[in-house]
């Protein structure tokens, strides 16, 4: 299996991260500045994370639901940093569960169909904190800005 150097390609956005283990494992980022799903690559008989994601296209209207998706989450878990939620709440405000739950099956459906395109493809993934050099540092995890250099795998 051949692997592109990755410095060739240029850092891109990483604009969700749904699953975070030592690094985002899953969500939207740009790969060739266009929206993709990524999903990491679990190794069972190593029963470890293989630095490889599979990226599959998101079309506009999918990247539109999953950002939206994003920032009602992102909206509640700002009020449980800053103390004004609990974790009873999670993972959303309960004026926003309905519309979250939506949102969730029509990603989820859309995913799934979209994974059976033929357009799905493995990429090694270097990921980055963008404000890596800010200081004081943010939070960590998926509240934290990421970035992303991706190299497909051949």
């Amino acid at each position: 299996m051949a692997v592109e150097a990755i410095e060739d390609h240029p850092w891109e956005r990483v604009h969700t991260v749904g699953d975070f283990h030592d690094r985002p494992r899953s969500g939207a980022s740009d790969f060739d500045g266009t929206p993709y799903f990524y999903a990491g690559v679990f190794d069972e008989s190593a029963d470890e994370w293989l630095n490889r994601y599979v990226l599959t296209p998101l079309p506009l209207d999918v990247f539109e639901k999953v950002m939206e998706k994003w920032a009602l989450w992102k909206r509640w878990r700002d009020a449980f940093d800053r103390g004004e939620t609990t974790m009873e709440t999670f993972p959303g405000f309960s004026e926003d569960r309905p519309r979250m739950k939506q949102l969730s099956a029509e990603i989820a459906h859309a995913h799934e169909l979209l994974q059976t395109s033929g357009l799905s493809f493995q990429a090694t993934g270097h990921f980055r904190r963008a404000d890596r050099d800010v200081r004081p540092p943010r939070p960590g995890g998926v509240m934290a800005p990421w970035i992303v250099r991706w190299s497909r795998v051949s």
